[in-house]
């Protein structure tokens, strides 16, 4: 597993990964109205 590196409770659309180095990213989505976690990834490309 890896390292977080964005971590948001009322996420507001403001993350640019401005710190982050160029590559790909997975992010876990977890909601008290989905049943189950959604995943996926992002390709961060500077």
């Amino acid at each position: 597993m890896g390292e977080r590196v964005y971590y948001s409770e009322r996420y507001d659309n403001t993350w640019n990964g401005r710190d982050l180095s160029f590559g790909t990213y997975f992010y876990t989505l977890r909601n008290e109205c989905i049943d189950r976690p959604i995943s996926g990834a992002v390709h961060l490309m500077k």
